[in-house]
């Protein structure tokens, strides 16, 4: 069954923190940005403001709060969430923009939108502020991350059938 969302066109990221959907996107048709939906069923969906407006990439639960960073125009810019509706300002490495993010629960790891052998990485369990960490194992577009209880896995988009796995965000295989 499709169930319609509200105005945005392009949708980029959704999480799940166990009772609520938080959906992030890049576009509406009247060309607002700092938009947001959430739901608790995938069936109503309800429009949400975020402080912002910017081309949001990507939306990770870590089992605390919501993270939200840019994936594209104004870089560096990221908000967290309790509930998916209230949010506050984080600090994510300046100038850049983001694929994809996960968390153990206490370290996030988010993935660049551009090529490059580092991700962006915070060890609180609310991610307030971003450092740099070198250490995928080859200079690719990195698109998709996930954590699966023991290791993040990172997988890469293009002519290649690279993956790469790590307990930490720091030391990558």
């Amino acid at each position: 069954t499709e169930h319609m969302t509200p105005t945005m066109r392009m949708w980029t990221d959704a999480a799940w923190n166990g009772s609520l959907f938080v959906v992030v996107g890049c576009g509406t048709d009247d060309g607002v940005n700092n938009q947001t939906i959430t739901s608790p069923d995938g069936i109503t969906w309800t429009q949400r403001t975020l402080p912002s407006s910017q081309q949001w990439g990507t939306v990770c639960w870590n089992g605390t709060v919501f993270c939200v960073l840019t994936g594209q125009g104004t870089t560096g810019v990221g908000y967290t969430s309790p509930d998916g509706i209230n949010w506050t300002a984080c600090t994510p490495v300046a100038g850049r923009s983001y694929s994809a993010i996960a968390s153990n629960g206490t370290v996030w790891v988010a993935l660049y939108r551009d090529y490059g052998t580092s991700v962006a990485r915070s060890t609180t369990p609310t991610p307030t502020t971003w450092t740099d960490q070198t250490g995928l194992p080859a200079s690719l577009l990195w698109t998709s991350i996930a954590w699966n209880g023991t290791v993040f896995c990172a997988v890469a988009r293009g002519n290649t059938t690279i993956a790469a796995t790590s307990p930490d965000g720091i030391t990558w295989t």
